[in-house]
C-alpha cells in the first residue's frame, strides 16, 4: 500500500534534529510572510506544525531533493536563502521565489511570480540557467 504524503506522514524517521527548527509559532511565521511579502501556504504551514523542516521520506521524479526547510533560526531555513547573487548567471526572474530545498546550484520554491496568493512550486537551476515548473500549487506537489 502506497503512503500518500500528508503533514502527518510527509517527514523521514527518525528526524534528523540538526535540520529541525524549533516549534513553528504564529510569530515566525508573520516574519517570513513580511519578509517575502506573500501568505505561505496553508499546507505547506500545516506541514511545518507537524515538524518545522527536515528530510521528507518522499521525492519528486528525476530531483535529488528530499527537504522541506522551516521558519527559524536554524539551518536550513527558508528565511535565510537569498537568491540575489544568482540573478546575474539566469535569464530570468528570481524576485517572487521562496526556496524551500537547495543546494546553492538548484531549488525547489514555492513561485509567487504568476500569482501572489497561491504560489506554484518551480524547480530552478541558476547553474544550469534553466526554470520548470513542477506543480502549480504546493498541494499538487505533494
Amino acid at each position: 500500500m502506497k503512503i500518500k504524503p500528508t503533514p502527518a506522514t510527509i517527514w523521514k524517521r527518525p528526524a534528523y534534529l540538526p535540520y529541525v527548527q524549533p516549534p513553528l509559532t504564529d510569530e515566525l511565521v508573520r516574519q517570513a510572510e513580511t519578509q517575502f511579502g506573500h501568505p505561505l501556504p496553508p499546507l505547506f504551514l500545516d506541514i511545518l506544525r507537524v515538524q518545522n523542516g527536515g528530510p521528507i521520506r518522499f521525492s519528486v521524479p528525476d530531483s535529488v531533493g528530499r527537504v522541506i526547510a522551516g521558519i527559524g533560526p536554524s539551518y536550513p531555513s527558508i528565511t535565510d536563502y537569498d537568491l540575489c547573487d544568482h540573478q546575474e548567471y539566469v535569464d530570468y526572474s528570481l524576485e517572487g521565489l521562496v526556496p524551500f530545498d537547495g543546494d546553492g546550484h538548484w531549488y525547489h520554491c514555492l513561485d509567487y511570480r504568476y500569482n501572489s496568493e497561491e504560489p506554484a512550486v518551480s524547480y530552478i537551476d541558476v547553474e544550469c540557467n534553466s526554470q520548470n515548473r513542477i506543480a502549480d500549487s504546493f498541494s499538487d506537489f505533494l
